[in-house]
């Protein structure tokens, strides 16, 4: 059963004002009045000071004072990133800037297999043995904040160290020549800020693709990145972005968060979760078209071998999970994909609203990935179990660790207990928020305009989605290449209607049926003539 979580109590009828439209949905968001200008007109990402981000001054200076003295003394700087689209981003960021300097820079992103997530002291000595060379400053994007034992290794060989992350820390003082530290926004993004004191040209659109990949508010600070990082995708597109949408056949010029988050991000995660990460770093710093057309192929195909894996692997957890009645989903399996369980984790949050821990396991060290929910903070919980643990990394929303087969039942025993009882008032079905109850005959192209304005869209600032009842259906067909999407005309004003992946109704919907349905609103422009659409969510069958 779906709950529908109305966060209005007003409804939309064809009497609703725009003005009074505009006013829920920037209620539902939490928006004060003091703060409705910035919100609507957004001040250039520019002009961002690093106290908007919560960052210490005196620790950004030190590490930009240790950055500028390595560009100086032409120094050897390796930046150890991550594999998922955020460190990725934040890796080329600053290396694109740091060659432009001359800096004898290189970059390097861990295998998921061989080195696993976060910084290894392991890892960075075998990278110097392959490229013979003693490296000066080791700068970390996207982690290191909780390496601390690793750090220590690397600092007593003599190589200084500036950490770049967003993660949230340990109490643990960490000794290092500089740290930029934020829990507030993406490490692209910190690395954007870091990078636009070296060049001011430093790469604004990849800082927004970052923050959007990874899932961070988008209001506020983040909203004023990803806005004109939008924007400047648009004007100044980075060679591999512009090939992977050309590829994907998306227009540069209407480029959204939406194709951050389903078209461009999906294809960079692919190959770090299947094959080698650094094909997606080559791509965003490639700048001939014959490197460009052999990455854009080689992520393409990784994307298209990832959701074939994807569909059978989330398929095999949903029966797993499909008789837990505990506050958390854990499922484990020999066969999940280390690649492929952060996918699952969020799938089955997503289908059951519950925090979700995925385990690969393996015949000594097994590795999970986790996904939350809003009234949970996954990484507070596991801290818990620490000693459990091989490795923990992540925050609030998501999180990733280690551990040693053998302590699996232990551990599993011991979160369920914890998440139970933090859980215990919560009921766990799943919920769909919508901003209001709509009259279908109160929709049109200028209400689908309105919506437009709240963009870019994201987490904390989502697409507004509206709770549409007894809306007669009144023509259907299924639509895409396997039949699997439904395509409908509701109520006497003809509205057009699509509903993704949900043929599987067609046969218990009749026509002339009064149907509820939650969906939101969508301009459909095709061949000059643009008019209002509902993309529909949720069809809710009595």
């Amino acid at each position: 059963m779906i709950k529908i979580v109305n966060k209005s109590k007003k409804k939309i009828g064809v009497k609703t004002s725009q003005k009074e439209i505009w006013k829920i949905l920037l209620k539902n968001r939490g928006i004060k009045e003091v703060d409705i200008k910035a919100f609507t007109k957004v001040a250039e990402a520019d002009k961002l000071k690093i106290e908007d981000f919560g960052i210490s001054k005196k620790s950004f200076e030190k590490s930009l004072a240790r950055i500028e003295k390595a560009i100086k003394n032409k120094e050897k700087v390796l930046i150890y990133g991550d594999y998922d689209v955020d460190g990725i981003t934040a890796t080329a960021i600053l290396w694109l800037v740091l060659k432009e300097k001359g800096v004898e820079v290189w970059p390097f992103i861990p295998d998921r297999q061989k080195d696993g997530y976060g910084l290894k002291y392991e890892s960075f000595k075998r990278f110097e043995k392959e490229k013979n060379i003693k490296f000066d400053l080791l700068i970390t994007v996207d982690n290191g904040i909780v390496a601390h034992r690793q750090i220590k290794k690397i600092k007593k060989e003599g190589t200084d160290i500036v950490i770049i992350d967003h993660h949230q820390k340990k109490k643990e003082k960490i000794k290092v020549e500089g740290i930029v530290h934020s829990t507030k926004t993406s490490a692209s993004v910190l690395s954007w800020l870091m990078a636009r004191q070296i060049d001011k040209k430093a790469d604004l659109g990849l800082a927004s693709l970052g923050a959007v990949a990874d899932c961070v508010p988008l209001l506020g600070v983040n909203r004023r990145v990803v806005y004109w990082g939008l924007k400047y995708i648009k004007t100044k597109p980075n060679p591999g972005i512009k090939k992977l949408l050309a590829k994907a056949k998306v227009d540069l010029n209407k480029i959204s968060s939406y194709h951050m988050s389903y078209i461009i991000g999906p294809r960079i995660n692919a190959v770090g979760r299947l094959g080698d990460a650094t094909d997606a770093l080559r791509l965003l710093c490639s700048r001939d078209q014959i490197s460009l057309d052999k990455y854009t192929t080689k992520l393409n195909q990784m994307n298209y071998e990832r959701q074939k894996l994807q569909k059978g692997l989330i398929k095999n957890a949903l029966i797993k999970a499909k008789d837990n009645q505990d506050k958390v989903i854990i499922v484990i399996d020999e066969k999940y994909h280390l690649g492929i369980i952060g996918l699952i984790a969020g799938r089955l949050s997503q289908e059951y609203d519950l925090p979700t821990i995925v385990i690969s396991k393996s015949k000594d060290i097994s590795k999970a990935s986790c996904r939350s929910i809003k009234e949970l903070n996954i990484i507070k919980s596991l801290r818990q179990v620490e000693d459990l643990l091989v490795e923990l990394g992540g925050h609030k929303g998501a999180a990733g660790f280690s551990i040693e087969t053998k302590k699996i039942a232990k551990f599993e025993k011991k979160i369920k207990h914890i998440i139970n009882q933090s859980l215990e008032k919560y009921e766990g079905e799943k919920r769909i928020e919508v901003e209001a109850e709509m009259d279908i005959e109160a929709i049109d192209l200028k209400m689908a305009r309105l919506m437009e304005k709240l963009e870019p869209t994201g987490i904390d600032n989502p697409k507004p989605l509206f709770y549409l009842k007894e809306v007669e259906l009144v023509a259907k067909r299924k639509i895409g290449k396997d039949g699997s999407h439904l395509k409908m005309i509701l109520s006497k004003k003809m509205v057009d209607g699509i509903a993704f992946s949900q043929a599987k109704i067609f046969e218990k919907i009749k026509t002339g049926n009064k149907l509820d349905m939650v969906a939101s609103l969508d301009v459909n422009d095709w061949g000059g003539r643009q008019k209002v659409q509902l993309m529909i969510k949720e069809i809710v069958l009595k």
